[in-house]
Formats: structure tokens, C-alpha cells, sequence
């Protein structure tokens, strides 16, 4: 109905845009019925982009142009693309800016933007972490968001702060305050960059300030709102040397904006339609009206004085007249620095820029974390979200973890793993992986050990809570090592008493009717068929990439590939090979530790199949060595005795906990002169020749088992591992070392 299915109707192309006659080709090429989006890329990192050109063709559309550094970087990308157009400049920062290659791709995008909105078209500029759970052209050509020219997504809810990852920009004239607006975002940093921001230092400003695209952006939002070219948070947050003067100058600058006087905020009903994701009667809208500002011949001092150097640098002389070469016969913008074009100014039209409400386009933190993009946590068949932008993982550690920010789509359930086979081969994992998100080709096929249902299911009820978790997780990851497997990262029941301590029926509720705890992601777990939590801290690079781990979303999809070369189906609907859906149990116990499961689901797996046991290996050597000990020189009475706490669960309904289903897992510190030998002996058996060609191998207990002297490398793996994965031994990020379980091995 809309008209805009575009799907093998754009042309390939590849050209240098710095000649506008090009970029009017390549527009021709790639854009449908004047429409065309914009996504910035290299090769340095895929993954986004495989996904998020998947996403659009799923939708119909494919009028994607690329933006890149130059022709290499284009051919790559086209190499791997083929259905697309790339495209770079041979215009660039001058070397003296400072600027890194990055903010230099970063400013194409904007200038490649404006300079398309002044030939006609309506672009949708975005990040290449953004996700669309719905056709986003099915609400933007729609009331009430057809009504503004610029829909952009919030940083922030509730604040007149833009996040510069997600842009649409529709209907606005050449000439007005829209194109003024994203013009000056880019030819400000320009000029404030000439001569190493000889300007900007000579007032007491700092140099590389402002100098991020989207921190150019909201500075500039201060100028098409008050009606007047002004600084609106550099006084501010370049003044380097603390200045009385440059801070009183700022707070007159936030006074003049008086953005309550300027947003507006009025409510609209809910299209019945759209009530999946708005998920209330009527949403609230929050916007400006843009106006082209202009100085009126003078600089007052009370505001700052002149923001630019006298003189425009060789840079914004070049971008003006490339604007007006792209468009020679558009109407002439009035000039801001001309009190004389005043009039002019005040004569053309204004123009609504709205932040988008969350509901329609939201960031991960502030609706995926809660859950809102899992359609099995929104109770319905979609998420309760139009468009998510990833944006920033603020949950691992490493605060800029921008590598893990496939995680949050496949906790979504929305990852498309056709395309990213399509992309790297079978090195689709982030084990399989650097920490750029770049294959490591010279990997082996990923070897995993994962913890069986039933040890799993006991983890919920670890009597010391989380720091029981983490020492269980270390254990976890020792056997792991000893096998030479990569540890599957486990969720937890999020019911549990230290994650949210609700039942399965409120979860089931929604996880946004209140706060979840701060680190823990919850999904719907298919195969628990209940709301399990991923532990944020395990997403940090070092848990997973290069090796270090996997996630159990990967695993789902290991074991489909598994199941397509074995006669076993390793799939989330069940586990097709010496086990039916009926209700079994099996135990074994062995000097005080005992394992009690009932097969709950069909997919569980029994002994002798991708299954070991560890505790009678242990407890064996334990009691070899004793009698050996005793036998021998009489060192036994050295040796301390080992004391073990059973480990038990039962099957149990997820809504419906009892006393006597609830699983328990307590620890206990076993730490004896045998370590050693018992670490050798499970490393064997973990070796055995039934487990040598397994890819993955459950384990059905977990006793504490030491990394044997004699296993230096493995030791230093493990130390590794430790220090790279703040999630094994710390509680918190950025908190020293004083929180934190010392790292072993040292």
C-alpha cells in the first residue's frame, strides 16, 4: 500500500560521491520512489550490517546505500553484498584536524544526507546495530509522524537530547531549517577543526571538543531552536581551564534556549493497529519547531561572542560550493552570519523535529534490556517495539563493548542465522571469533561443555547466592579446560531468590511491570518454557570471543547444525535419540554427593549419551589415593577429609514451586593434598575415547576439581580466563580489584 517494496529494484553501483553529478548516479541507482537509506560501514566489522541488511530485505527493501573510506573498502563490502551500491568521497578532514578515521566516515554520513534531502529525497540514516521488528515506513508515512520532517530517536527518555544513530528525514525544502540544521552539524566541526582548533583553544576551549557526530548534533539543535547560530553545551564541556567567565557565558546560553518554552508535548491516540507496541490508549508526542536561525549582524559577548574563526577554512568552502553544485537551481539558503538575510530567514516556513516516543524507536537499555523486544516476554506474537537500536551495551564491564551487541538480538529471538553463514562461513560464533567480530579462520569447530537440565535446574537455589554462582561458574569453567571444550555460559531460573525473586507467573506478566535487577537480561527460554536471566557480566569480549565461551542462544543453533550431520537431534524440541517425552529418573550418589533428576522435557539428555559423570571419578581416585596413602607411608592422616553437600533436584512446574521441587546446590570449600591426582584423573576421563569426536558433552555433576600442577598451559588458559572475564570474579564493573575473587595461578 505504500508503495515502497524495493526489493530487486535498485542497481548496483560503486563511484567516488565528491562530484555531485556522481552522487545524483548513485542516488538514480539505489534510491526507490525518492526514498533511499544511508548506513555507514567498513570491513573492519560485518556483523551488524550482514544483520541489519538481512532485517530490510525481509521487510521488501533493499534501496540501501553504502558509505565507506574508499574504493577497497566499498569493493569488500560490495564482494560480500553484491545486491547493494557503495560509495566513498575523496573529500576528507585535512590532517591537521585531529579527527579519526571513524568520525570522518561518521561525518559522510551527514553530508552525504543533507546533500541527498537537497536533491529531493527522504532519507533514513542509521547505525548499522539497528533492528526492526515492523516496517518503520508503515508508521512514518502515517499520522501523526507524517507530519514531521525529522524523526529522530532519543538519547534519553524525556529529554531534548538526540541519539545520532537513528535519523528520518522527510518532506523538508532544500532551504529550510531541517537541511540548515544537519549542514551546519557537519561544516561547524569543520571549522572549529582548522589549524588543530586554533579558534576553539584560543578562547579557552579545548581542541577535539564537540567533535562527534552526535554530539555536534544536539549542539546545533540549541541554534534551529532559539532562532540564533550559538554554542549550547561547549562553553560548558570544553572549558578546559574551569573558567568563571566561560561558565557564566554557558548559563546565560541555557537560559536563551529555554527549551521549555520551545518543546512542545501534546498526546495522540493509539492507532488500534499499534497498540501491540504502544501498549496504553494514547502516547505522548515531544517536539520542536525548527526555524533558520540567524545572527542579526551581531555576536552578543553576554553569549559567548563569535562561535567561528573570521575566516571559513579551506574545508566548509569547499563543502558550500559542493552543495551548491550538487543543486544549482535549489533556492538559496539565507546566510546565519548576514544580519541583512534576517528577513529572509524568518520568511521561510518552520519545520517539526520530534523524538521519536521509546515505544517506536528505543534503545536497548531502555526497553530490550527489560525484555520488550522477546515477543514470548510480550505475551503476543511481536515485540513491544517498532525499531530497537542496540546502541550501547551498557552491562559488561567493558562499558564499550561493542563487539557483544549481537547479544541482545539473540536474546530476541530475531538473529538471522542465514545470513550470518552467509557472511563468515561456520564461523558464526563469537568463540569462533576476535573481538572485532572478525572469523578466526585457522579455528577449530567449536568443542562445548554444557551443564545437563537437571544441574542446570540447581543452580537457581545456590545457598550464597551470587557469589555461589560465580565460585560454581569457576568450577565450570576448570572441568571445561580439563576437557578442552569452551564453556556454555548457563541463564538462571530468573525467579530466583537473588535475581528478582518472583514467581514464573509475574514474570510471565511482563519484565517491564518492574525493575528488573541491574545486570541480569531476561528471555523466554523455549526450552524451559519460562522466563530465564542471563548474567550481563558474562557478556563481557573476554568470556566469549577467541575461544573463551559461548551463549546459550549460540547453542541453539550449534545443535541444529549438529543435528543436520548426526542421526541426534540436538534442537530445542527435543531430544530425539534413546529418550521419549516420559517421565524417567535416574540417580547416582557416591560418599555423601548425590544427583537426583527426573527427565521434565524430551530434549534431556541420559548417561552414556554426550553425557559424563565426574563425582564417581573423583571420589574413586579420592578413595584409590587414600588407600594408597595409607597402605604406603601413612600420610593419610594428613589428608583432609572430604565433606560433600548433595546436589538434588526434581521436576518441577515452572509456576508452581513447592518445598519439596525447589533444587538445591550448596557449596562446600574441598581443597586436599590429592588435587592433583584427582584433577589428572577426570582430565582422562573427560578424554576418553567415547568423547573424542563429541562436539558437545554434558556434564551431569559439578564437583570442585582442581587444574593439575602438571598442566602449566592450561593453568595460564585458566588465569587467562579469569582476568578477561570479569563475570567469573567480580560482582561489579569498575570497582578495583578489592571486590573482586583473586585470580589463581599467579
Amino acid at each position: 500500500m505504500l508503495g515502497l517494496c524495493s526489493l530487486g529494484e535498485s542497481r548496483p553501483f560503486l563511484g567516488d560521491i565528491y562530484s555531485g553529478c556522481t552522487l545524483k548516479a548513485a542516488l538514480e541507482a539505489r534510491g526507490f520512489n525518492k526514498e533511499v537509506i544511508l548506513i555507514a560501514n567498513s570491513l573492519h566489522k560485518l556483523g551488524g550490517l550482514i544483520q541489519l541488511v538481512a532485517n530490510f530485505e525481509s521487510l521488501g527493501y533493499s534501496h540501501i546505500l553504502l558509505l565507506s573510506y574508499n574504493r577497497e573498502e566499498c569493493e569488500g563490502l560490495l564482494k560480500l553484498l553484491p545486491q547493494l551500491g557503495c560509495v566513498w568521497s575523496s573529500f576528507s578532514f585535512d590532517a591537521d584536524s585531529g579527527m579519526h578515521e571513524r568520525f570522518v566516515l561518521w561525518f559522510l554520513r551527514y553530508r552525504t544526507m543533507v546533500r541527498a534531502v537537497r536533491l529531493g529525497y527522504n532519507v533514513l540514516m542509521l547505525d548499522n546495530d539497528v533492528v526492526f521488528f515492523d516496517d518503520p515506513y508503515a508508521y512514518f508515512k502515517r499520522r501523526p509522524f507524517s507530519d514531521f520532517t525529522v524523526i529522530n530517536q532519543q538519547e534519553w527518555p524525556n529529554v531534548h537530547q538526540a541519539n545520532g544513530g537513528f535519523i528520518y528525514i522527510q518532506n523538508a525544502r532544500p532551504n529550510g531549517p531541517a537541511v540548515w540544521l544537519f549542514t551546519e552539524v557537519t561544516d561547524r566541526v569543520m571549522r572549529h577543526a582548522d589549524k588543530d582548533w586554533a579558534w576553539l583553544r584560543s578562547k579557552g576551549l579545548r581542541r577535539l571538543c564537540k567533535h562527534m557526530d552526535q554530539d555536534m548534533l544536539n549542539e546545533v539543535l540549541g541554534s534551529v531552536v532559539s532562532g540564533r547560530p550559538i554554542w549550547r553545551e561547549t562553553l560548558n564541556e570544553c572549558n578546559e581551564f574551569h573558567d568563571k567567565q566561560l561558565n557564566t557565558w554557558h548559563n546565560n546560553v541555557r537560559n536563551f534556549i529555554n527549551w521549555d518554552s520551545h518543546a512542545k508535548s501534546v498526546p495522540w491516540t493509539t492507532p488500534k493497529a499499534w497498540k501491540y507496541a504502544v501498549q496504553r490508549d494514547s502516547f505522548t508526542l515531544l517536539f520542536l519547531n525548527m526555524t533558520l536561525p540567524n545572527n542579526h549582524g551581531v555576536w552578543p559577548e553576554e553569549l559567548g561572542g563569535r562561535i567561528y574563526p573570521p575566516e571559513r577554512s579551506r574545508l566548509s568552502k569547499l563543502f558550500q560550493e559542493q552543495l551548491m553544485a550538487d543543486c544549482p537551481l535549489c533556492p538559496i539558503m539565507p546566510d546565519h552570519e548576514k544580519g541583512e538575510d534576517a528577513a529572509a530567514a524568518a520568511a521561510i516556513l518552520s519545520e517539526a523535529y520530534l523524538f521519536a516516543p521509546p515505544w517506536l524507536v528505543t534503545s536497548w537499555w531502555h526497553g530490550g534490556r527489560l525484555g520488550t523486544w522477546d515477543s514470548m516476554l510480550s505475551r503476543g506474537s511481536r515485540p513491544r517495539a517498532v525499531i530497537g537500536h542496540v546502541h550501547w551495551v551498557q552491562s559488561a564491564c567493558d562499558w564499550h563493548a561493542n563487539s557483544v551487541k549481537a547479544i541482545p538480538v539473540l536474546a530476541a529471538w530475531h538473529y538471522n542465522w542465514t545470513a550470518a553463514h552467509a557472511a563468515n562461513g561456520e564461523h558464526v560464533f563469537m568463540c569462533t571469533q576476535n573481538s572485532f567480530g572478525q572469523p578466526l579462520l585457522q579455528s577449530p569447530p567449536p568443542r562445548v561443555l554444557v551443564m545437563s537440565p537437571a544441574l542446570h535446574s540447581a543452580l537457581i537455589s545456590v545457598s550464597t547466592g551470587l557469589s555461589g554462582f560465580q565460585i560454581l561458574l569457576q568450577w565450570f569453567v576448570r572441568i571445561a579446560i580439563l576437557s578442552g571444550r569452551m564453556p556454555v555460559w548457563p541463564t538462571l531460573d530468573c525467579s530466583a531468590p537473588f535475581i528478582t525473586n518472583k514467581t514464573q507467573n509475574q514474570l510471565r506478566e511482563g519484565s517491564d511491570k518492574y525493575a528488573m535487577p541491574f545486570g541480569w537480561l531476561p528471555y523466554w527460554s523455549p526450552n524451559w518454557r519460562s522466563v530465564n536471566c542471563y548474567w550481563m557480566f558474562l557478556m563481557e569480549p573476554g568470556c566469549l570471543f577467541e575461544g573463551a565461551g559461548m551463549t546459550v542462544w549460540e547453542l541453539e543453533h550449534f545443535k541444529h547444525r549438529l543435528s543436520r550431520s548426526t542421526n541426534v537431534s540436538f534442537g530445542s524440541e527435543g531430544w530425539n535419540a534413546s529418550v521419549n517425552s516420559s517421565s524417567t529418573s535416574s540417580s547416582s550418589s557416591s560418599n555423601g554427593y548425590q544427583l537426583n533428576y527426573e527427565t521434565h522435557d524430551s530434549w534431556e539428555p541420559v548417561l552414556g549419551l554426550n553425557a559424563i559423570q565426574l563425582m564417581p571419578v573423583v571420589e574413586n581416585t579420592k578413595s584409590r589415593y587414600m588407600r594408597s596413602s595409607s597402605e604406603g607411608d601413612g600420610v593419610a592422616s594428613e589428608v583432609t577429609p572430604v565433606t560433600t553437600t548433595p546436589i538434588s533436584s526434581s521436576s518441577e512446574n515452572a509456576d508452581d514451586k513447592s518445598d519439596g521441587g525447589d533444587q538445591v546446590l550448596n557449596l562446600t570449600q574441598v581443597w586436599t593434598s590429592e588435587d592433583d591426582i584427582i584433577g589428572e584423573a577426570v582430565m582422562a576421563a573427560l578424554h576418553a575415547e567415547q568423547y573424542k569426536t563429541e562436539p558437545l558433552l554434558y556434564l551431569m555433576d559439578l564437583p570442585e576439581v582442581d587444574i593439575p600442577a602438571s598442566q602449566p598451559e592450561l593453568r595460564e588458559q585458566y588465569k587467562k580466563l579469569m582476568s578477561s572475564c570479569n563475570g567469573l570474579r567480580c560482582p561489579k564493573c569498575h570497582g578495583g580489584d578489592s571486590g573482586c575473587m583473586p585470580v589463581p595461578y599467579s
